[in-house]
This record gives structure tokens, C-alpha cells and sequence, in this order.
């Protein structure tokens, strides 16, 4: 869709500048006691990228400079796998760490942001069964992160029991020597930013409550969604 807008040269100077919701920005702020509401420069902030196999988007701006018209190309779904491009939200909303919550996000909008702790047997299960889900076994908390959940399998191999997740004020669980039970069950499905040689091509599998499950039985932060595209609006020059 082509958009005409009429500008003058002189018009809107010193106006509020385009700001972008950058979920990593707004994850910082909620650890560092900033606002969460807070905002970011679009020229300053990092694009999230929305490659998402059968579910990105992206968008190409092209601009036309005149005296007085601005033309502006946005979004094309029809464009999203020959032309995969980053893009901002300027509005989103937050989702509830629910199954029917994150089935409904997925199935209505496509795949969303999610946030997670991490535990020292993380990286150290992945190293070995990447094609398997994750589920805490053992270990101290070393921190969080940031993903994008793209799905969820019916399905799903993961090691030992459910187990409730040590408070700052427990134990730390060690390694166990024994050899843990293979359990089957529902996972998430999520995409990670650590490269295609990470995991299973860069993708990795956490067992449902690892995100959904009661309280003190999942490691979830925050998730949030972006409501879509942001509308490109740039002032013409003479």
C-alpha cells in the first residue's frame, strides 16, 4: 500500500521524534528499575529481527523527496521471504505466561518475545541434546534472557522429573552422577539469538512449564507482542 502525504519544508520542526519498542531496551530496564514504558530513539536502538520461518514480517521503505509529497511504501506481507528486513512496533502488549494465553498469541498475531532465568545446566544441556527440551535439573541462577517463541509440539523428550525451582534463599541443586529418566510431554518451541550454530540450527525446545507451569515451577519473566508494523512517516526536503 502507497501512502501520499503532503509536507511542507518548514512544517513540523523541532515535533517529538519516531519512537520504537525494542523488547531487549524494555527487558534492561525492568532488571536495571528504569521504567518499563520507557521508549527508544529508532535511529538508536538495535532493529529486532522478525525472520521468523512461516510467520515473519518485514518491511522496505522507499521514499520519493519532492517540494511537497512524501510517497512511503509500507508493510507487504507479500514481500516477507524475499525481502526479510528488521522493523520497529511502537505499540505492544504484554502476555500472560499461560498455555492458553501463549496458544491464543501464537495462533491470532504469530510468534511473540519471551524472557526467561537462566541456570547453569541451560547451555550445558544444549551442548549435548540439542534436539531435546529443556527442563531444570540442576545448578545456580546466572541470569536472563531474551528469545522469541515461535510455537509449541505436542511431544517432546526432555530429561528427569518436574521439579520446583531453588529460591535465592535454598540450596543450589548439584549435578547428579546417575543417568536421569526420559519423559515425554508438551514443549515450547523458541528461536534463539546465539546463531545457527547453536542448539538445533539455532532453535531450541523447553518443556511447557519451563514457561507456563505453577508458580515456582517455571523460570518465565515477562513476554510481550508487538500489535504490528510501525507506520513509517518521513518528512520530505527540498
Amino acid at each position: 500500500m502507497v501512502l501520499m502525504q503532503e509536507h511542507k519544508a518548514d512544517q513540523h520542526a523541532g515535533q517529538e521524534e519516531e519512537e520504537g519498542f525494542n523488547f531487549f531496551t524494555w527487558l534492561y530496564n525492568l532488571f536495571a528499575g528504569g521504567s518499563e514504558e520507557k521508549s527508544v530513539k529508532v535511529e538508536e536502538a538495535e532493529s529486532w529481527d522478525s525472520e521468523i520461518p512461516g510467520g515473519g514480517w518485514s518491511s522496505e521503505t522507499k521514499t520519493t523527496n519532492t517540494h511537497s509529497t512524501t510517497t512511503v511504501e509500507q508493510c507487504s506481507r507479500d514481500r516477507c521471504f524475499t525481502e526479510p528486513q528488521p522493523h520497529k512496533a511502537t505499540k505492544y502488549h504484554y502476555v500472560l505466561n499461560t498455555k492458553d494465553e501463549f496458544k491464543r498469541e501464537l495462533i491470532k498475531d504469530g510468534p511473540l518475545y519471551t524472557s526467561y532465568f537462566i541456570y547453569e545446566d541451560f547451555t550445558w544441556f544444549f551442548t549435548y541434546w540439542p534436539e531435546q527440551a529443556y527442563n531444570y535439573q540442576w545448578g545456580s541462577l546466572q541470569g536472563g534472557h531474551a528469545v522469541v517463541l515461535i510455537g509449541w509440539e505436542s511431544s517432546c523428550t526432555y530429561h528427569g522429573e518436574k521439579i520446583r525451582i531453588p529460591g535465592q534463599n535454598d540450596a543450589v541443586r548439584q549435578r547428579s552422577s546417575s543417568e536421569s529418566v526420559l519423559c515425554h510431554g508438551e514443549c515450547w518451541h523458541l528461536r534463539n539469538t546465539w546463531g545457527d550454530e547453536w542448539g538445533d540450527k539455532g532453535y531450541f525446545r523447553m518443556v511447557d512449564d519451563m514457561l507456563t507451569g505453577p508458580e515456582g515451577y517455571h523460570l518465565h519473566i515477562a513476554s510481550a507482542a508487538a500489535d504490528g508494523p510501525k507506520t513509517v512517516q518521513e518528512k520530505a526536503t527540498v
